[in-house]
């Protein structure tokens, strides 16, 4: 059989480094999951009401199911018939490659992520992954070179995995201990090892042979509805469960505080503050952690933080309100309308000057994907402009319009460079770029109220 080995797509690994400050206590597990079953049967509990239907309508149109899997960003992906695909905000990469073997009709088998968004699928060819770290990676390309049959891999909390391949031959590392002797002694009764599944409180399901199931500290609901189906002699083809919770942040309460300091925890962050508005009203703030890690000042609901990129969509919105009333134009060349600094020529300019259409949507040319500030900065939106801080001065960079580029210095010119005005770096606190959780929550709530 023709196979396509391992696909060596080397992984992009983007660290943020911040040293955490939080310790969190055991969680409960999450009642988060959902069991495939015979030919397009399922049982789900508390996953995004999206999944569900479309779990639904394709199982009402007679769809087979092969696999559900979940992104830790929230995404969600179905495969189902030989290599049909369902899926809502995943990562572009796995669709993408996806998408190219269901064009050269390759059999779509399975698909996991682990958490901390990488991901293998498994194809009629061989398999492909993305970011799952080095160890897992080479032990796919040689099974698959040795001849083997990998059928499933599935991804731990902590970082460990484990490859079940052939019938009952297994490969694992960095698993629960507990996990891994149930696998080693399922694999020397010589039953048929089928999948294995973790959940993000350390709880882990082995299914094996037609509907048998090996589990421990899995949701109580989920081990029912596993028990229910072997009593019905029903094909039991696999248990997911959501490597990122789905939960509506309504209520500042335990479970809400718990999923926040565990994703602060995984994220190494060692410290944010949350707002919620809700109908126009402030519904809860609360800060979380501290504001700097190994030091022991905590984040409150008054604690102020940079707003950065957030403040992209709130200038657009502003700029959009001026067009709307006359005051400003898109399509006319912003020195039209600059005064205390304007954008300088140079052999872009000349060729199409930038507007603030090309503003906002990023293809303005203009140089400077980030802004740095240290704590002692004292630069104005005028020194940023003309490159007296800690950055060069903004300039065009391409012809605007012939491309897109993400860039901080957009904004600059559409926020404030008529006038000369204190940009965001003013020190801790004093900044006009920074609000606490309580401040946004009240803007929030204001502005629900006009």
């Amino acid at each position: 059989m023709l196979r396509r080995h391992h696909s060596r797509r080397f992984p992009f690994f983007a660290f943020v480094v911040l040293a955490a400050a939080v310790v969190l206590a055991p969680r409960a597990a999450p009642a988060q999951w959902v069991i495939l079953h015979g030919k397009n049967g399922h049982v789900e509990r508390n996953i995004p009401a999206e999944t569900v239907k479309a779990l639904k309508d394709l199982a009402r149109k007679g769809a087979q199911f092969k696999s559900i899997a979940f992104s830790p960003n929230g995404g969600w992906m179905i495969l189902h018939d030989k290599n049909a695909i369902f899926a809502r905000n995943i990562p572009s990469e796995p669709v993408k490659v996806l998408a190219e073997q269901q064009a050269k009709g390759i059999e779509l088998k399975s698909m996991a992520f682990n958490f901390t968004g990488g991901w293998t699928a498994f194809t009629g060819k061989g398999s492909e992954s993305i970011n799952i770290g080095q160890p897992a990676f080479d032990k796919l390309i040689e099974l698959f070179k040795e001849g083997h049959k990998p059928k499933s891999i599935a991804f731990a909390p902590e970082g460990g995995w484990v490859i079940l391949y052939d019938k009952s031959n297994y490969w694992a590392e960095g698993i629960p201990k507990k996990a891994y002797d149930k696998i080693v002694e399922l694999a020397k009764k010589a039953v048929e090892l089928k999948s294995a599944a973790f959940a993000r409180n350390g709880g882990w399901a082995i299914l094996y042979n037609k509907n048998s199931v090996a589990s421990n500290n899995i949701p109580k609901e989920a081990e029912q509805a596993l028990k229910d189906l072997a009593k019905k002699g029903v094909q039991i083809n696999s248990l997911t469960f959501m490597t990122s919770s789905f939960l509506p942040l309504s209520e500042d309460d335990d479970q809400t505080r718990e999923e926040v300091l565990f994703r602060m925890n995984r994220s190494d962050v060692p410290g944010l503050g949350v707002a919620l508005v809700n109908n126009g009203k402030l519904a809860w703030a609360r800060g979380y952690g501290v504001l700097r890690a190994k030091e022991g000042m905590p984040v409150t609901d008054h604690t102020r933080f940079q707003a950065a990129a957030l403040s992209r969509p709130v200038t657009a919105l502003a700029v959009l309100r001026l067009v709307q009333h006359g005051k400003l134009d898109l399509n006319r060349p912003l020195n039209e309308k600059l005064v205390s600094w304007k954008v300088p020529d140079n052999e872009f300019t000349k060729k199409k000057s930038p507007t603030l259409k090309h503003v906002l949507s990023h293809s303005a040319g203009l140089n400077l994907p980030a802004f740095v500030f240290n704590e002692e900065s004292n630069a104005t939106l005028l020194d940023i402009l003309q490159g007296k801080a800690e950055t060069p001065a903004v300039s065009v960079e391409f012809e605007p319009g012939t491309k897109v580029q993400n860039r901080d210095s957009s904004a600059v010119p559409a926020a404030g460079g008529r006038r000369g005005g204190r940009g965001p770096g003013q020190g801790p606190g004093q900044g006009k770029g920074q609000a606490s959780a309580q401040e946004r929550g009240e803007r929030g709530q204001e502005r629900g109220q006009r």
